[in-house]
């Protein structure tokens, strides 16, 4: 494919892979966008479109209509990576997003986008949010050829609402080494020494349950936390205190026995997860960068958005209902069928690759790495510094505590000097009204 540079990509993500963030900032700049998912396959669309002379900008998560001048200018094209955007609770960003992209005179290429409603739902749940959807995905469309969708269920949402050019894609994360992609089977089956790797969604007491129980069989399992609330808690040592069988309460075992791992970057974590022999869970993007680190993967679909993901995909899966009938992690090892994922994996990477030539974006996944720019981007990753990962022990680290405290005697003396600012335009202002009353009943007398 012949390459157009250089050229500039507008990319939604809350920062670049090869910039640091310390933990602090990941934090109050919720650099993660609330799960720390949301890199992956926004890192992953970065490698994709890496052709040499091709940079990034990151939008970090701000949508300004007022900058509509300034990205015309600087940027040619907007990419979206989105995850479950078509939802109640992300309506208000797809409606500012609608008003941004309207001034916007670049391509806007949406990447992997899902509807989220409970498995087995039908469409009716998402009827608040019909016409919102419909002028956002009308918008994209005045300026990309095709919208990327996450699986069979946004597609049939969308042509249900009149849109008509609808791609699945799954999501780019799958595609991250591109025709590199190569899980295998350390153990032919898992022992009480197995290495495992656990990811939870948020309320759902099922999987917690699920694995707690197996934690008590298989002592080395590490727990990916993934969502910032879990980060919070693990950072400044506060959280829920309760009952011990919710993960998300400082008295679980996991945190107890040190058993929790939270990565602000993906590069630290797929590095981590690589050494494990199996991971399994209810996060979509947990068991992802579980494959792209090489180790097979189970996912738990709790919903619409992880369901047909996982069946597009062809990642090995069951319904969180059908999780009572099993109680040994050891019998969701024996649903892994790697052949059947590496054979769908060849069709489905075709298809993505012809989405974006669709959308005219130069891509790596054609070519071998040397060539594409995709060698140059790891390279360039390969020499960047990340922070340690969070743990249950980061709250009890003195090194850990002294920086925390530094930062908060920072932003307290910075948050004193403001404060002093705005007392002294304060005494000003009242001075100056002191002085007109004074005038002012001067001129009555």
């Amino acid at each position: 494919m012949k390459h157009t540079t250089p050229k500039k990509y507008l990319i939604r993500t809350g920062k670049l892979p090869d910039t640091f963030c310390s933990v602090h900032n990941c934090i109050t700049q919720n650099t993660i966008g609330n799960n720390n998912g949301n890199l992956l396959f926004a890192t992953a669309v970065q490698r994709h479109l890496s052709v040499p002379g091709v940079s990034f900008e990151a939008d970090k998560y701000t949508i300004n209509e007022s900058a509509a001048e300034r990205i015309n200018e600087e940027c040619d094209a907007f990419i979206l990576p989105l995850a479950n955007a078509f939802r109640s609770s992300f309506e208000r960003h797809l409606i500012r997003y609608t008003k941004l992209i309207k001034k916007l005179k670049i391509p806007v290429i949406v990447v992997g986008v899902g509807a989220q409603a409970k498995v087995e739902s039908s469409f009716d749940e998402l009827k608040p949010i019909n016409n919102t959807v419909i002028e956002f995905s009308k918008e994209v469309l005045e300026r990309s050829s095709v919208i990327g969708v996450r699986g069979a269920f946004t597609a049939e949402y969308l042509n249900h609402l009149g849109i008509k050019n609808v791609e699945v894609i799954g999501c780019p994360s799958m595609y991250y080494w591109g025709k590199d992609f190569q899980p295998t089977l350390k153990v032919s089956k898992l022992d009480q020494n197995a290495r495992l790797a656990v990811n939870i969604t948020e309320n759902i007491p099922e999987m917690a349950s699920f694995a707690l129980q197996n934690y008590q069989r298989y002592p080395d399992t590490f727990y990916f936390a993934q969502d910032i609330n879990t980060l919070q808690t693990l950072w400044w040592g506060l959280g829920k205190y309760g009952n011990p069988t919710n993960i998300h309460h400082m008295a679980h075992p996991f945190y107890l026995m040190n058993r929790v791992r939270f990565f602000t970057d993906i590069y630290p974590w797929m590095n981590f997860i690589s050494q494990r022999d199996f991971s399994y869970g209810s996060r979509i993007h947990g068991n992802i960068i579980a494959l792209q680190a090489g180790i097979p993967s189970v996912l738990i679909a709790h919903d619409s958005r992880t369901l047909e993901l996982a069946q597009y995909l062809g990642i090995p899966h069951l319904q969180l209902k059908e999780l009572s009938q099993f109680s040994d992690v050891s019998e969701l090892y024996e649903l892994v069928d790697l052949k059947s994922t590496q054979k769908r994996y060849k069709k489905i990477l075709k298809t993505y690759r012809s989405f974006l030539e669709k959308n005219h974006l130069a891509h790596t996944l054609s070519h071998d790495a040397e060539k594409s720019g995709a060698a140059t981007f790891d390279s360039r990753i390969s020499t960047c510094v990340y922070p340690e990962p969070v743990t249950s022990e980061t709250n009890t680290d003195p090194e850990s505590i002294s920086e925390r405290l530094a930062l908060h005697r920072t932003n307290l003396s910075s948050a004193l000097s403001g404060m002093k600012k705005k007392q002294a335009a304060l005494e000003s202002e009242l001075s100056h009204l002191k002085a007109q009353l004074a005038e002012l009943l001067e001129q009555k007398k």
